[in-house]
């Protein structure tokens, strides 16, 4: 049997593979939905993790020594946003906002991103920055917008229709006002042709696509000799 004792988690060997720079490279390369990795102070990748490669697409060959700026847009990159994005994070202790951003293969992710500054000495040395594909987040949130204006548009229609249906409404009763004036004056007034021909245009006019002739049945009237025994039927339904 062996004299060397049993391992503990104080046995220095242990804590020679367990020291804290390896536990936190595990760490990192434990998590798969950020990219988690370290910018110098001029914004050049200088660690790498396999969340950075699962979210952008590269390997940490490809991109460690490069400058962080290759995963915006052209138009960020010529608006100066990522070195604007560091030099927030340095002034006032960090930064975070949400944009579109570039994988490898050109295709664009929507990224929420945070950046922190690490300094040594209270000297700056570099940037911690951490980003997360929220992509099916913003389009979760783009089909809420747009089901949310697809109701307030029908909301409007339905409005609309309402206050047309009442306008019609109204107007049908001040027709129906219109076309009974015109049957009295045909009462009243039945002697002149000039008269019965204008009160006919009208009424054409007014009835419009309805059959004329049944409308005149319901217009004209059986008159008796005496005024007050005249009788007016008029029961024409506008609908």
């Amino acid at each position: 049997m062996s004299d060397k004792p049993s391992s503990t988690l104080n046995d220095p060997v242990d804590d020679a593979w367990m020291s804290e720079s390896k536990q936190f490279r595990l760490l990192l390369n434990s998590v798969t939905d950020y990219a988690i990795y370290m910018l110098d102070p001029a914004g050049h990748i200088q660690t790498w993790n396999h969340g950075g490669e699962r979210v952008k697409g590269y390997t940490r060959d490809e991109v460690v020594g490069t400058p962080f700026s290759r995963f915006y847009e052209p138009a960020d990159i010529e608006a100066g946003l990522p070195q604007r994005e560091l030099d927030a994070a340095k002034e006032q202790g960090r930064y975070a906002s949400e944009g579109w951003r570039v994988r490898k293969d050109r295709s664009l992710f929507f990224a929420s991103v945070a950046i922190d500054p690490i300094r040594s000495d209270g000297k700056l040395v570099g940037f911690a920055k951490v980003t997360r594909d929220i992509t099916d987040k913003q389009d979760a949130q783009r089909q809420l917008e747009e089901a949310q204006a697809s109701l307030l548009q029908a909301q409007k229609l339905e409005a609309v229709g309402k206050l047309t249906l009442g306008l019609a409404h109204d107007f049908n009763n001040l027709l129906a006002v219109v076309i009974n004036a015109l049957g009295l004056i045909a009462i009243r007034v039945n002697d002149d042709p000039r008269v019965t021909r204008n009160v006919e245009a009208a009424l054409r006019a007014a009835v419009g696509n309805r059959d004329y002739n049944d409308v005149i049945k319901n217009v004209y009237v059986i008159q008796s000799t005496s005024f007050r025994q005249q009788s007016f039927i008029w029961n024409i339904t506008l609908h």
